[in-house]
């Protein structure tokens, strides 16, 4: 298997469920006084709260015959190595708008060459097809805390995962 980077961005998603208010972390919570408090403004310190409950991941399950080209050793999902929240947006929902950009390492069979993997995710709709943001909440109703809509998302090859 050949190792591979996307490097992925989003521009505010939201999400179609929320959970309980008493299920929300004391963190958010907390980031939502300072939202108050600072006029509305977005801060590092925002960002720093809510990053450890945003999770970024590479479906290969969104494409046709994904398993000709990804390994499916854990059925074509590969997880976000580094995740870096850049925005907080609090509106009328629990849960703030996020802006976000991920490094997911993901396994490319050896047998397939890029410009052919590249030259198929233009058929399927382009590599972004296959990334999924959401919170990482517990919540006992188990509702779907993925993105639902965003403002919008890239995803593009990289060399490396910075050091940021």
């Amino acid at each position: 298997m050949d190792k591979k980077i996307i490097y992925t961005n989003v521009n505010w998603f939201t999400i179609s469920d929320y959970p309980d208010e008493n299920l929300i972390p004391d963190e958010i919570h907390q980031a939502k006084k300072i939202w108050d408090s600072n006029g509305g403004k977005n801060t590092e310190e925002l960002c720093n709260l809510v990053s450890n409950y945003i999770n970024c991941n590479f479906i290969a399950d969104n494409f046709s015959d994904w398993e000709n080209y990804f390994d499916d050793s854990n059925y074509g999902e590969f997880i976000a190595s580094k995740i870096k929240v850049s925005g907080v947006e609090f509106t009328d929902d629990p849960l703030p708008l996020i802006r976000a950009e991920a490094w997911i390492e993901v396994m490319i069979k050896e047998t397939v060459t890029i410009d052919a993997l590249d030259n198929w995710l233009d058929d399927e709709w382009g590599l972004q097809t296959g990334i999924m943001w959401g919170w990482d909440i517990a919540n006992d109703d188990d509702l779907d805390l993925a993105m639902e809509e965003n403002s919008g998302i890239e995803a593009l090859w990289v060399d490396d995962i910075p050091n940021i």
